[in-house]
């Protein structure tokens, strides 16, 4: 290591690393010595260091491919590899490793008028953050394997992501809170999400490549969402469909990577296929929208804020998100659909009078229909079979209907309800083949009228609930006129799990199961 003043072979360029007399072996040793506007010029090697850049130098790397950064204290909430916390300053020609930690590759913080280029990024808990900044660039870079976003601009304005590789990581491009910000040119390939833009205003999303991914596009108003430029950007091969402000349009039997609708009414989406496309539909602030004969191959429809939004005759296969999610979305209805694969087959936040009708929904992660604070929705003749939950309630879902559906759940709950759901009434389903046709959590004056539950391990449990109605439902392991006793309990006190049996009775119990009939065949 030098001394600082025999480091200076140049007028403005320190070294470190290499063969040459007075070169530093330490990155943040050749910082502290250094001032605004001077070079530092790092040769080939692996450097064990965090680095802080407190002030406008640029720091250039020999070879991306040759020169590595590790984090050194290797500490599991460890924070970042660099951080970048004066103005004017340029990063390039550097891999960064943190090794799969929670921290940051490279972190710009409040900064103005930095740029990091030519530089790889791999192995982080996050890749590059920009966070509070201005009139920063990250350009060229290769982003990949992060454990979360592998670029993400937070709270920043004017920045711009162009050319970058990213690829393997959790979210792809994140953007949030910022505005008048440039992404383009990036190949967004094989992330669980392309391209996020959540809660930003007048951003430009062109020419981007995504594989496996796609656009996913969010705000918590329209004057938000309209502001925004996203066009020439492809989807697997396939243009995304952005659409704004628009009426009486038909998007049908085309080629087509992704749809996002924002405040449109009356259209239709129809006999089109989408494939690995995460968010496959994405409806936000529309009403009077019609999805068709369509198909979604690892691909998602949600909708925000929209009304009068019917999926008809589709098949859609999800991908470890939610399927269909609506989200503060009322009046909505789903018909004649196959939908599987996802987290949740659907679910509804905040939601109310939507409609599911004559569905097939099956082997989901989690639950075939979730309910969260949404109210007066109904399902008829629909079938759910899953190894999880089919149908869950909670958060204050209250006076939803179920009619005619059949519900088998394995390994669990056919019917979940928790949290204040009251007011729900099921009546003639074939509720069978269960751990628990159904349990029931703090929810009360819930009607169960006319079901079958056949070949469950516990028909019903319940705790803490109270003036539910069991009321000539068929019971397959009851033989006799007498009622039918349905065990729970009252929890009086939960630190010592202290409780006190409860029976409810179906005093009629049917004596053979209903004929239920609906539901439909799936292939």
């Amino acid at each position: 290591m030098g001394d600082g003043c025999s480091s200076r072979l140049y007028d403005n360029i320190l070294y470190v690393g290499g063969s040459g007399p007075g070169n530093y072996t330490s990155i943040q040793e050749a910082i502290n010595d250094a001032v605004d506007g001077d070079t530092i010029f790092v040769y080939s090697g692996v450097y064990h260091e965090d680095i802080i850049i407190n002030k406008s130098i640029s720091l250039i790397g020999e070879d991306k491919d040759t020169i590595i950064i590790y984090n050194s204290s290797r500490g599991f909430f460890h924070e970042e590899v660099i951080h970048v916390i004066s103005n004017n300053v340029v990063i390039s020609g550097f891999t960064v490793e943190n090794i799969m930690d929670y921290g940051r590759g490279v972190k710009l913080d409040g900064v103005e008028n930095c740029r990091i280029g030519n530089t790889c990024i791999r192995d982080n808990g996050y890749g590059i953050s920009l966070v509070d900044s201005t009139n920063c660039g990250i350009i060229d870079n290769i982003v990949i394997r992060n454990y979360q976003e592998g670029i993400s601009v937070d709270t920043s304005t004017s920045c711009i992501v162009v050319g970058n590789l990213v690829k393997d990581n959790e979210e792809g491009i994140y953007i949030t809170s910022s505005s008048s910000c440039i992404i383009s040119s990036n190949l967004v390939y094989k992330n669980s999400y392309g391209i996020e833009l959540i809660s930003s205003y007048n951003c430009s999303i062109t020419s981007n490549t995504i594989i496996e991914g796609g656009v996913f596009l969010h705000g918590s108003s329209i004057e938000q969402l309209i502001t925004h430029r996203i066009d020439t950007n492809t989807v697997n091969g396939k243009p995304v469909y952005y659409l704004k402000n628009i009426n009486n349009e038909s998007i049908s039997s085309i080629d087509v990577g992704e749809v996002i609708l924002v405040n449109c009414s009356d259209l239709e989406i129809g006999n089109i296929d989408i494939s690995d496309a995460t968010v496959g539909i994405e409806i936000l602030y529309s009403s009077g929208v019609d999805i068709v004969d369509t198909y979604l191959n690892y691909s998602s429809v949600d909708i925000y804020y929209s009304d009068r939004i019917g999926i008809y005759n589709s098949k859609i296969l999800g991908n470890g998100r939610d399927s269909v999610s609506f989200y503060h979305s009322d009046n909505n209805s789903i018909y004649n659909t196959i939908i599987l694969g996802g987290s949740y087959g659907i679910s509804f936040t905040s939601s109310m009078r939507n409609s599911i009708r004559n569905c097939d929904i099956h082997s989901n992660r989690y639950t075939c229909v979730a309910f969260s604070q949404s109210s007066e929705n109904s399902m008829y003749k629909c079938v759910m079979t899953n190894d999880a939950e089919c149908i869950m309630l909670f958060s204050y879902s209250i006076r939803n209907s179920f009619k005619s559906c059949r519900i088998s759940s394995r390994y669990s709950f056919g019917v979940y309800l928790e949290d204040f759901s009251d007011g729900n009434k099921f009546y003639r389903c074939n509720i069978s083949d269960s751990l628990y046709g159904v349990f029931l959590g703090l929810s009360h004056d819930n009607k169960f009228l006319e079901n079958n539950f056949i070949g469950n391990l516990e028909d019903v449990y319940f705790y803490n609930s109270f003036l539910n109605t069991w009321f000539r439902n068929y019971w397959s392991n009851w033989i006799g006129l007498l009622p039918k006793p349905l065990k729970g309990c009252i929890y009086t006190d939960f630190d010592i799990n202290l409780h006190i049996p409860v029976i409810n009775f179906d005093w009629h119990p049917a004596r053979k199961p209903y004929d239920i009939g609906g539901g439909m065949e799936y292939g």
